[in-house]
């Protein structure tokens, strides 16, 4: 008899054949791709980082350089501030006016002589006019009255007030009263009167309602004469006389940077945003700075990585703190990331371009033993190959060779065992007749006995029919409902033969009867209870069911209370489902354990095939009768079916 083969056609043959031809030369071209990509990628990889390390180093260098420029032209400023403050209380007009004020009642028309106050004024404006740009006020404090001495403005309680001078030049200050004495900076002053006191950035309100950022220096004034304490002179500066050394200046600040000038209290001074202005630049990282410390460091600032440059004037004490984002040092190392993607590309095309020579070459054998294979997808086994190389491409030519010859043998015998094979499932689809004939006979049995009367027979022919056709049914897991309904056929069927002598009662939750569970667990158990515990035992017998979930499993418990068993016969049963005696030695005494063709260690080995090693039964002593576990899976029947 000839064999029928089935082939596929010839396009096929041909697409399979480039195919396999596409991976080889595809897996040729990526071996020499990754031979130049590999270590091209280590090195540039490798290049890009220490090039990224150098330019961070010099970018965070150049960043310490422009910051402490800066500091340096904030320094002047501050310097040019102490010495304007210091020429007006070595004027002895000057502060000889000032001592007279508390003398003078603006309210009654009592003032200074106008020869006093036009010297004031020319006095004044030649010490001021250098910085006259972001001069905004000059102030005097008595031990009780606040002076607006720019324009001799006196403001008394309860804020009676005479004016001379421009008004609208430099607004009256509000709220210049008997708090300011209790503020750190006027404190400061007094307590050290030979020295210039930086109050720093802080904001100004006036009367018309507006305000305004201004830099405060602040000093006591001595009489000339007496030395003695005169009062306190604070003069205000435009805010600008700081943000002009940075605003504008391309070559502070960098892209998506936050740059900063506190005091030495961490108090804000200069930000770029003036909303901040007094506010205290409140992180751990920049308290814990020392007080003469430089430097920089890579900080966490509202949850982005930063590199912190500072640098603290020992002049002042101010800090002047720059945050960069990390993400800007990368961009420096760009031009190298983009030679080295070139130069990798340009690599990566010659060896593309070789390996495809190459491969052409080197697979040409390869590509007869193909061709020949395709004949024999034909059926021609006369098929040889002609290799005239001396490698393993012709140890594969040889090989095939005398395959080819063995070829039309195997082929018989594997359509012998194909035929054999039919047969056996003919066979057994024939012994299913009997089986599903008996079936049959039983519901016929049971529709006669109806027909009589017979109540007991018909009973038990549907019991003994549902064992049968939950026999014959080719699954092999149930739910617990379904295996709960085929123990109950069984125990019916047992009462009809005993009188009624078991019963089994179940303490399941109605929501574990879905869940799954093996054909035929249950009943080879309960049929070993009643033949070694409840059958001999005299007066009716009760078997108890309790299955519960615990954790990821589910725990069955099946007890008896029939004679039981020793503590010996105990761990001898549990030692044989420990060692799977069934299925290991294939002892025929330990499969029919229960008196049946399935048996105990018959159940405990089947679930431990289905579920696993860790599942399966388990004996344990009880005071009367017998008891056995089983530990199964907590799995819904749906979940795996």
């Amino acid at each position: 008899m000839e064999l029928n083969t089935h082939f596929i056609d010839k396009n096929s043959k041909k697409n399979t054949r480039n195919r396999f031809h596409f991976k080889l030369r595809s897996k040729f071209i990526l071996s020499f791709f990754l031979i130049v990509l590999i270590p091209f990628g280590i090195f540039g990889f490798y290049t890009y980082l220490k090039s990224e390390a150098v330019f961070e180093k010099q970018t965070s260098s150049l960043a310490l350089q422009r910051i402490t420029q800066l500091s340096v032209r904030v320094d002047q400023q501050l310097r040019d501030m102490e010495s304007l403050i210091g020429q007006i209380t070595s004027n002895n007009s000057i502060i000889s006016l000032y001592a007279e004020l508390p003398k003078y009642s603006f309210k009654n028309g009592s003032s200074p002589s106008y020869e006093k106050l036009l010297f004031y004024t020319e006095a004044l404006g030649g010490i001021i006019i250098p910085k006259q740009q972001y001069f905004r006020g000059i102030y005097y404090i008595d031990k009780s009255t606040i002076y607006n001495v720019d324009t001799i403005h006196l403001i008394t309680t309860p804020y009676y007030e005479f004016t001379y001078g421009n008004e609208t030049a430099s607004p009256l200050i509000s709220g210049l009263d008997s708090r300011i004495l209790m503020q750190n900076w006027y404190k400061e002053t007094q307590k050290s009167p030979d020295q210039t006191n930086i109050v720093g950035t802080n904001y100004r309100y006036y009367d018309n309602y507006t305000s305004q950022c201004v830099v405060t220096v602040s000093k006591v004034a001595k009489d000339i004469k007496t030395k003695e304490y005169s009062g306190v002179l604070f003069l205000d500066f435009d805010y600008g006389i700081l943000s002009s050394l940075i605003e504008g200046q391309n070559n502070i600040s960098y892209p998506n940077s936050d740059l900063y000038i506190v005091n030495k209290n961490n108090s804000i001074m200069y930000s770029q945003s003036r909303a901040l202005i007094e506010s205290p630049l409140d992180y751990d990282f920049v308290r814990n700075l020392g007080g003469l410390d430089s430097g920089y460091q890579n900080v966490n600032k509202d949850g982005k990585e930063m590199r912190m440059v500072y640098y603290t004037s020992p002049y002042s004490l101010w800090k002047v703190i720059c945050f960069i984002p990390v993400d800007e040092f990368s961009k420096d190392a760009f031009s190298i990331k983009i030679f080295m993607t070139i130069l990798t590309l340009i690599c990566l095309v010659i060896v593309l371009t070789f390996s495809f020579v190459a491969s052409s070459k080197l697979l040409r054998p390869i590509n007869k033993l193909v061709e020949a294979m395709a004949e024999v997808e034909k059926g021609n086994f006369s098929t040889r190959i002609n290799v005239k190389s001396h490698d393993e491409i012709k140890y594969i030519a040889d090989s095939f060779n005398s395959m080819t010859s063995n070829i039309e043998n195997l082929i018989n015998k594997a359509y012998t065992a194909q035929l054999k094979q039919k047969e056996a499932e003919l066979s057994a689809l024939q012994r299913q007749i009997n089986p599903h004939f008996l079936y049959n006979t039983l519901e016929s049995i049971r529709g006669v006995s109806l027909f009589y009367g017979l109540h007991n027979i018909a009973s038990m022919s549907k019991s003994l029919s549902m064992l049968f056709r939950y026999s014959i049914s080719d699954t092999l897991s149930v739910t617990i409902r379904d295996e709960i309904k085929h123990l109950d056929n069984y125990i019916q069927i047992q009462n009809f033969r005993h009188d009624d002598k078991f019963e089994v009662c179940y303490n399941i939750p109605n929501d574990l009867y879905d869940y799954k569970i093996l054909k035929f667990t249950l009943q080879p158990l309960v049929e070993n209870s009643i033949k070694h515990g409840l059958e001999v035992k005299m007066g009716k017998g009760k078997i108890q069911i309790d299955i519960s979930k615990v954790d990821n499993s589910l725990e069955i418990i099946i007890r008896d209370d029939g004679i039981g068993m020793s503590t010996e016969r105990v761990c001898e049963l549990n030692k044989k489902l420990a060692e799977d005696v069934a299925l290991i030695s294939g002892n025929s005494e330990a499969t029919t354990e229960a008196g049946t063709g399935i048996g105990v260690i018959n159940v405990n080995a089947r679930i431990k095939l289905y579920f696993g090693s860790q599942y399966g039964l388990k004996y344990i002593t009880c005071e009367s009768g017998a008891c056995v576990t089983i530990d199964l899976p907590a799995v819904k029947y749906e979940e795996l079916t």
